[in-house]
Order: structure tokens, then sequence, then C-alpha cells
């Protein structure tokens, strides 16, 4: 697999990439399903509605009980009236949280990968350059009509944080860090080499436990007693 290789002054190449990390088959539905818990975990859940014990409305009755041939009401607070309270609305403590396993979020992030590995361009300039100035044209050079770019760095250091915090529309992101929902959501991705190959180390090696052979238990043969007879004279 071979990805675009960029530098300051635009010279262009290819760098040769994991196939297993970069060129694998991609699931769309895992892709789904991380991005869900991702969005998911993202809520607050803090939205809240009254009921019609927390509306502070007239207890008056708002007509004469009987003969209207409507039913009775004794409070304007009732769900039924504008302004009362709110039936089974959210109450603020919505838990919205949810998980996916680890082994499934490497999978959906080399998904992710594959899946806009056309749009990644390996700049290994973005590590020597702290100004804001040089790092805007860099971006702009590498991704002209991006809407929203995603740059990758090996480690979250401040320099580069620094240099890109007042760039519009993109996003600083550790190599550690960084998830399948990061990658579907941009439209220009940029790397370090060295970013490349944390994420290769990272993704690349299937761990098997290996396991351990099972004693074979042998039955301890008891041990003989000598019995010796007594003669009687």
């Amino acid at each position: 697999m071979q990805l675009q290789t960029r530098t300051a002054t635009g010279k262009q190449g290819t760098l040769t990439v994991s196939d297993a990390v970069f060129g694998a088959p991609v699931n769309k539905q895992l892709l789904s399903q991380a991005v869900r818990v991702y969005l998911s975990n993202a809520r607050q859940g803090t939205s809240k509605t009254k009921t019609r014990s927390e509306v502070n409305r007239t207890k008056k009755k708002v007509y004469k009980q009987k003969g209207t041939g409507g039913a009775r009401h004794g409070a304007k607070s009732a769900p039924i009236f504008v302004g009362g309270g709110v039936t089974h609305g959210p109450r603020g403590n919505q838990n919205w949280s949810l998980s996916l396993p680890q082994a499934l979020k490497k999978l959906a992030l080399v998904s992710a990968l594959s899946w806009q590995n056309e749009i990644i361009q390996v700049m290994d300039d973005l590590e020597t350059e702290v100004k804001t100035n040089k790092m805007a044209k860099m971006i702009a050079a590498a991704a002209p009509e991006a809407r929203s770019i995603t740059v990758v760095i090996p480690a979250d250091k401040t320099e580069i944080r620094q240099a890109c915090r007042n760039i519009a529309n993109v996003t600083i992101i550790p190599a550690a860090q960084l998830t399948a929902l990061d990658v579907i959501r941009a439209n220009a991705i940029i790397m370090t080499s060295a970013a490349v190959k944390m994420l290769e180390e990272k993704l690349d090696k299937q761990v098997k436990p290996e396991v351990a052979p099972k004693a074979s238990a042998k039955k301890a043969t008891p041990a003989t007693k000598k019995t010796t007879k007594t003669v009687k004279k």
C-alpha cells in the first residue's frame, strides 16, 4: 500500500505502508456501530422538562365542574393545557453511554483508515514548524478544498497544537487517541511518518495469547508397606 507524501516546498512522493492497516477490507457494519457508540458517548443527557408538579400555574377551576359535558379540571398545570407540565419527558438524568470492546475499536479504526486512504497525506515538516502562518500555508497547500482537516501527530506536542489551534477547520489528534470517528468525519488527513509507524505498531499486530499445555496429572501410587509376620514358637 502506498500513501502520498508531501514536503513544505510541494514536492510529492509515496510511502510504503502496511496493507493490513491502510488497505484492509472495509467493514461498513462495524464502522456504523463504532460511530454510533462514539456519538452516543458524546451526549450529555442534560435535557429536562417540567412535570405538572413543577409548573407554577393556577389551581383555580378552569370552568364549572358540572354541566359542561366535558371532563373536570382542577388546575392549569395539567399536561393537556398549553403551558402545563410535560408527560414522560426527559428528566435530565439520561445515561447515553455505550461501550465497544477494544478489539472492535481497533478493527473499526483499520476499516476507517482503509476507507479514507486516498485522502491521507504524509508530511514530516509538521513536526519542525511552530509558526501558525507557515503551518497554515502548508496545510492549505496540502488540502486546499477540504472543509475538515485532521492532523495526526505521534505525540501531543504543545508547539504543534499552539501553531494549529487558530487555523480554521483543523483538528490536532495524537496517534494514540485517533478513533474511527475522527477519520470518517475528515475531508483530508495529514500524518507524519512517525504517526503512521505508531498506527502500524498499534493495529498491525494481532496478538494471540499462548495457551499453556495442560499438565498431565499422574496418580500417585500408594507406598507399599512391608508387613512382617511374627512366628510364634
